[in-house]
């Protein structure tokens, strides 16, 4: 009388039982866990890409400060200004205005910090696109004062908080 166990590719039926235990409890925890993971992961990226956000709106607002009057090829003169402005009018939040209900649902302290930053950065395109509209048609000494002194202090603001 032979002893006629199952086997399947050299293990028993005990053995992949085994095996089909380890691996239902690996699924469930995976299971379990991946939800946790992918959230985690959202907010990482979510946070990565509002802060290249604002640094990419730093360095274009580092590159207009350091701009100087010049002459176009056609012989006019164009104010440093007009350049700033030009520069100024291209700071993008779209990335923020898109996510900002998430930053707030994920973190308060990260949505408050954003906000303050974004804020700034909207401040200075406003300042900015009323140059831009105006081309000479209204006095705006105190808007260029008011853009050149935002951009400064605002630089510092950022790189400050950015740092953190």
């Amino acid at each position: 009388m032979a002893n006629e166990h199952e086997t399947f590719l050299f293990l028993s039926g005990l053995a992949w039982t085994a095996i089909s235990s380890i691996a239902t409890a690996l699924a469930v925890i995976v299971a379990l866990l991946l939800p946790f993971y992918l959230d985690w992961k959202k907010r990482k990226n979510l946070s990565l890409l509002i802060e290249d956000e604002i640094h990419r709106n730093l360095d274009r607002m580092k590159k207009s400060d350091n701009m100087k009057s010049g002459k176009l090829p056609n012989g006019d003169t164009i104010r440093k200004v007009d350049i700033m402005s030009a520069f100024l009018v291209h700071l993008d939040t779209h990335i923020w205005e898109q996510n900002k209900q998430t930053i707030a649902e994920i973190s308060s302290e990260k949505y408050l910090k954003y906000l303050e930053l974004e804020g700034l950065i909207s401040n200075i395109k406003k300042y900015a696109i009323e140059i831009a509209e105006s081309k000479g048609k209204k006095p705006v000494n105190l808007l260029e004062a008011m853009l050149e002194n935002e951009i400064k202090t605002d630089i510092t603001k950022i790189e400050e908080s950015s740092a953190q």
